[in-house]
């Protein structure tokens, strides 16, 4: 009877330490995510901040602010129309791409390591004509959708009707090309709307809003997996606008110069469920 209930005594001592291993290993996870939150609080206050210092505190400076973001998310479209007039000539830059490689991006590899992104992005080429999506998100979207393609609350709080999907991320995340293209556009406003636009094969291009950094210049070629920038979209920082209201990547796709939702063209298994709309959930095919 002793040695039943010493054993018994070992078992349930060795129970307990593996809760509380685990408990410790949810308490380092926590941890690590409170002090990114704190991070990201500590920029949204001086976002704040620099907001209430550009606007003060007047509401008429902060709608002509406002006013000022919609123009230049406008000057994208009037770019696209200027780019489908010569795309005939980005076309042939285009086929470039299958004759030949680009070096490894040294950026990419550090960034990734940074921000545990997942191994599918590669800088190397990747041949994704065989496969049912024509893009690879160029963010992941394992956070979720905050607003979607001509989405109703967006326009009610906006005035505007949206033409894209945002897609969550935390500030200064990787933007990766979702396929091969020619960089036509990458426009800083400072504080503004800051925005790059793609050309890609069979008349598709791609439009991504709120950039905080450009990592590529205008005339590059890239291929899919390629690092492009990194998001913005926290309020008072740079390239994020007056349009938005927390950190995220605004993604667009043209097909021949007219706007379509992006979920058409996207991986919907990549996306959490709950984010995908009842209409979508047909196409997916879970794991």
């Amino acid at each position: 009877q002793i040695f039943y209930r010493l054993n018994q005594s070992k078992l349930d001592f060795e129970k307990n330490q593996e809760k509380l291993n685990r408990v410790r290993k949810n308490l380092v996870s926590l941890k690590a995510l409170l002090e990114k939150e704190k991070h990201n609080l500590k920029i949204q206050q001086i976002a704040k901040e620099d907001l209430l210092t550009e606007t003060e505190g007047k509401e008429a400076e902060y709608q002509k602010l406002l006013e000022e973001s919609k123009q230049q998310q406008e000057e994208s479209v009037f770019e696209i129309e200027n780019l489908q007039n010569n795309f005939s000539l980005i076309q042939e830059k285009l086929k470039l791409l299958q004759l030949k490689k680009t070096e490894s991006n040294h950026k990419l590899l550090e960034i990734q390591k940074e921000s545990n992104s997942s191994s599918k992005y590669s800088s190397e080429f990747i041949d994704y004509s065989d496969t049912e999506s024509f893009f690879i998100w160029p963010v992941s979207p394992s956070q979720g959708i905050t607003a979607y393609y001509h989405d109703d609350s967006y326009y009610n709080h906006f005035k505007v009707v949206h033409e894209a999907i945002d897609v969550r991320q935390r500030q200064g995340s990787p933007i990766f090309a979702p396929a091969n293209g020619y960089v036509y556009k990458t426009k800083d406003n400072g504080k503004g709307y800051s925005y790059i636009i793609l050309a890609h094969r069979d008349g598709f291009m791609t439009v991504y809003g709120h950039i905080f950094e450009f990592l590529i210049e205008e005339g590059d070629l890239v291929h899919t997996g390629d690092l492009i920038g990194l998001t913005g979209g926290m309020p008072g920082t740079k390239g994020a606008g007056w349009m938005t209201t927390g950190p995220h990547l605004h993604f667009e796709i043209y097909k021949d110069g007219k706007h379509v939702d992006p979920l058409n063209y996207l991986p919907l298994e990549e996306l959490p469920i709950e984010y995908i709309p009842a209409e979508y959930l047909k196409k997916v095919r879970l794991k």
